[in-house]
């Protein structure tokens, strides 16, 4: 555009804007060959409209290189069921006692996976089961966690399964889970014993979730 059109455009906006506003009337806002001046041409604008568009695709996030953590399940005794079969702080080593405590959700001890080999793993360490001590198949052998045995062989000590009320029995021995004496305390240690006739027996009656 010439400059001295420019000019003389824009005193005539000014004289009919005064005259409007005088008037009332609206007039649209004078717009001035500078919009196109050096670092505002056509193409800049248009990429900056672009980006304030809110049709605009987000950057995707990056995905993360960490594995998905493995979750479990909690199993709460029949006795109390704000207390959970727990395996103490990140003791998982062969022989670590498992016991009851105060339920507290996401903690890795009290977490645990039934497989589809009648085995009870931890979910914090998959390669940890839920087994007798020594391998005792006695009346009162408390429960322990050992390094799994991958063996389907009745003298496994390490293969439970689910009874009517709720129960958890030991394939091996044919006894039940169990908390002695009803005493659902912190830190009380789970046994095995014969298993309850009574249905939904408290000491033997075993909740997940």
């Amino acid at each position: 555009m010439n400059p001295g059109n420019d000019y003389t455009s824009r005193r005539r906006w000014i004289v009919t804007t005064a005259i409007a506003a005088i008037a009332g009337i609206a007039i649209p806002l004078y717009l001035s060959s500078s919009r196109n001046a050096p670092g505002h041409t056509p193409e800049t604008n248009a990429a900056s409209s672009a980006a304030q568009s809110p049709l605009a695709k987000p950057p995707r996030p990056k995905k993360s290189s960490s594995p998905p953590q493995v979750r479990g399940t909690a199993v709460r005794s029949g006795v109390d069921y704000t207390k959970c079969l727990t395996v103490g702080g990140s003791r998982f080593t062969n022989g670590t006692a498992v016991f009851l405590d105060e339920c507290d959700a996401g903690v890795d001890g009290q977490e645990w996976i039934f497989t589809g080999k009648n085995q009870i793993t931890l979910a914090a360490k998959s390669s940890m089961c839920f087994d007798l001590d020594d391998g005792s198949l006695t009346t009162g052998t408390l429960v322990v966690v050992n390094e799994c045995v991958d063996s389907d062989t009745p003298s496994n000590t390490q293969l439970w399964t689910f009874q009517p009320g709720h129960a958890i029995r030991n394939l091996a021995s044919g006894m039940c889970l169990d908390v002695p004496y009803s005493r659902a305390e912190n830190g009380t240690r789970v046994q095995i014993v014969a298993c309850a006739t009574e249905p939904d027996w408290p000491p033997q009656k075993w909740v997940a979730g």
